[in-house]
C-alpha cells in the first residue's frame, strides 16, 4: 500500500528536456541501443555471464552463511544472527561502493576488483576451523559486501555502455542472469555438500568461478571509453561512406 503512495512524487521529465540536451556531448559519451543491438555485442556476453557468475557466488554464499557459521565455525544460533545484520550493513555499503567504481573506473575493472575480494575471502575460509570467529567475519563481510557490489555493477555497467533511452528494457534482459545465478547457485552448492560433506568444495568452487569471471571480464569487456571510442568509429563510418560515394 505504501509503494503506490511514495511513488506518486516521481514523474518522467519532459521528452522535449531529454532530447535538448547537448547533441554532441551525447554522441560522444553515450550510445542508445536497442536490446537486439546490445546482446550483439561482446560486451554484453561478459556483462551478463559475469553477472551470472556473480550473483551465483553471492547468493549462494548468503544461503549458506547460517549453516557454516554453526557447523563449521562452531558459533551458537543466535551469534550468528548477530553477525548476519551486520553482514547486512555490508551488502548496503557495496552498492553505493561498486556503483561509483564502475561509474569511475569501468564495469571491467569493478569486476576484477571484486574477483580478487572474493577469492581472498574463499582463500580465508580455507584457513578456517572451529572457533575461527575472526576469518568467519571478515570472509563473510566481503561476500555480502560484494553481492550488493554486483547490484550496482549490472545496471550502472548496463547505462555506461548502452544509454539511458532503452535502459530499461536492456536491464530487464541483463537481470535474467540474477534468475539463473540464483539457480546455479543453489543446486551447485547443495550438490557439493551432498556428495562431500566438506564446506572447503564450496570455497574450492568458488576460486575456480572468480577465475573464469575473470577471464571472461579480460576477453570479452572493454572499459568505458575503449568501447565510447568504438562507438564514435561505428557512428563515422556511415558517414564517411556517404563521403566517398559521392565523391
Amino acid at each position: 500500500m505504501l509503494l503506490p503512495l511514495l511513488s506518486m512524487p516521481f514523474k518522467y521529465p519532459e521528452r522535449e528536456s531529454v532530447e535538448s540536451g547537448d547533441s554532441s556531448e551525447k554522441n560522444a559519451d553515450t550510445r542508445d541501443v536497442t536490446s537486439a543491438e546490445m546482446m550483439k555485442s561482446a560486451n554484453f556476453k561478459g556483462l551478463y555471464f559475469n553477472f551470472i557468475i556473480g550473483t551465483m557466488i553471492g547468493l549462494m554464499m548468503i544461503g549458506l552463511t547460517n549453516s557454516i557459521g554453526i557447523e563449521l565455525i562452531g558459533m551458537a544460533q543466535k551469534d550468528v544472527v548477530l553477525f548476519i545484520s551486520v553482514f547486512a550493513v555490508f551488502n548496503g555499503i557495496g552498492r553505493p561502493v561498486f556503483g561509483w567504481l564502475t561509474d569511475r573506473l569501468s564495469a571491467r575493472t569493478a569486476m576484477l576488483l571484486s574477483y580478487a575480494q572474493i577469492i581472498t575471502a574463499a582463500g580465508l575460509m580455507l584457513w578456517a576451523k572451529n572457533g575461527s570467529v575472526g576469518l568467519f567475519a571478515a570472509a563473510f563481510s566481503i561476500f555480502w559486501f560484494n553481492v550488493g557490489g554486483w547490484l550496482a555493477i549490472a545496471p550502472t555497467a548496463t547505462n555506461n555502455l548502452y544509454g539511458p533511452k532503452h535502459y530499461s528494457q536492456n536491464y530487464g534482459i541483463v537481470f535474467t542472469a540474477y534468475g539463473i545465478g540464483a539457480v546455479l547457485g543453489v543446486s551447485s552448492s547443495g550438490v557439493l555438500l551432498d556428495t562431500f560433506q566438506n564446506y572447503d568444495y564450496i570455497f574450492y568452487l568458488v576460486i575456480a568461478s572468480c577465475l573464469m569471471g575473470s577471464l571472461l571480464t579480460l576477453m570479452l569487456l572493454t572499459g568505458n571509453r575503449a568501447y565510447k571510442n568504438e562507438v564514435a568509429a561505428e557512428k563515422h563510418l556511415p558517414d564517411l561512406a556517404g563521403r566517398n560515394s559521392s565523391h
